[in-house]
């Protein structure tokens, strides 16, 4: 019998920069260069390890009839790219427009949810954004890309306090480097290949994690939900083992905030998507690192394309079988499909 799966980055399509125009105010049309016809100038950055974005309007509906999808979470596909354009407030109006976007395809069937699109170098615009936006329930998530500071750093303060008000998770995409203004994952160097780009992202969430724990921001925002998505998550036992090393000779002087035991906030707090997931050829490898841990990370299925690595199917083998029903949907559910925010729906 066909699973019934949740998933939590659906992109049947690329909101691309033509698509938006109708949604924009005649200032960005212009500063964009957009022709009324939809045509658009190289002003719009791309990343060039980009993968290109799929045309037309599909049936996202008989997509999700075929992989038996109750509940998916619309990815809109451009977080990195609105991540990586220079003028804010420009960002800002594209991330407004992506957002309309979006709302407008979730009338097609209404196993879709959506996603907040925000772009992470303004902080305050970001954050009046979730609250409009937001206001639709059937948003689910605050989604952003390659922000220019680490995630605990003060500055996007404003983002958790408005999720937080709504109830969202904030999602950190796997996405944006090389692109526009961003710089890329390495300290030096830069990859010669897609495939060293994509490999690349797992170690893109380290920083990140480590910034969020150190920093208190979980203490700070205390129903704060962060996803990671597309990093993987075969990297988490040796960050948390480093930590935990680290805090054995900072007595008297351990961060705000942060317990004995930081995989048990990590367990709490924190979610990966499966999108990109190193699952060796034997899954069982997989299984067994993360038991080392004493608080098992908590995994959601994301397809993140029409053919995703690792599929449902091949999760559903290969994770042990008292984990394939959370990952498949009973942990993505929990996360998008509260009842305060499905009641008001």
């Amino acid at each position: 019998m066909t699973r019934a799966l949740i998933d939590a980055r659906f992109v049947p399509e690329v909101a691309e920069l033509a698509a938006l125009a109708d949604h924009l105010p005649a200032g960005a049309l212009e500063r964009l260069r957009i022709a009324q016809k939809g045509e658009y100038t190289s002003m719009w950055p791309v990343s060039v390890f980009r993968r290109p974005g799929r045309p037309g309007a599909p049936d996202a509906g008989a997509a999700l009839d075929r992989a038996n999808v109750v509940l998916a979470v619309l990815d809109p596909g451009n977080a990195g790219t609105i991540s990586g354009m220079a003028n804010p407030y420009l960002a800002a109006d594209l991330a407004r427009a992506t957002n309309a976007w979006s709302s407008a395809r979730l009338e097609r069937d209404e196993r879709l949810r959506g996603s907040i699109v925000i772009d992470p170098k303004n902080p305050d615009l970001a954050a009046d954004e979730i609250r409009r936006a937001g206001e639709d329930p059937r948003m689910v998530q605050v989604l952003m890309a390659y922000p220019p500071e680490l995630l605990g750093d003060r500055s996007l303060h404003p983002v958790y306090a408005a999720a937080g008000e709504l109830g969202l998770p904030v999602t950190l995409q796997a996405s944006g480097a090389y692109t526009g203004v961003n710089k890329g994952l390495t300290a030096a160097g830069f990859p010669s290949s897609r495939l060293a780009h994509e490999a690349g992202w797992v170690h893109g969430a380290q920083p990140h994690l480590l910034s969020l724990l150190t920093e208190g921001t979980f203490a700070r925002f205390d129903q704060l939900i962060i996803v990671f998505d597309g990093f993987g998550v075969a990297w988490l036992p040796s960050l948390l083992w480093r930590l935990e090393a680290e805090l054995r000779h900072w007595e008297g002087r351990r961060p705000p905030g942060l317990p004995d035991d930081p995989g048990r906030l990590v367990a709490e707090r924190v979610r990966f998507t499966t999108a990109g997931l190193e699952l060796p050829a034997d899954g069982e490898r997989l299984a067994t690192l993360l038991a080392t841990l004493e608080h098992r990370p908590v995994l959601v299925f994301g397809s993140g394309s029409a053919d995703p690595r690792p599929g449902a199917d091949e999760l559903g083998r290969q994770l042990p079988a008292d984990w394939a029903a959370g990952v498949l949907a009973g942990h993505a559910r929990t996360l998008f499909d509260s009842p305060d925010r499905a009641g008001a729906r």
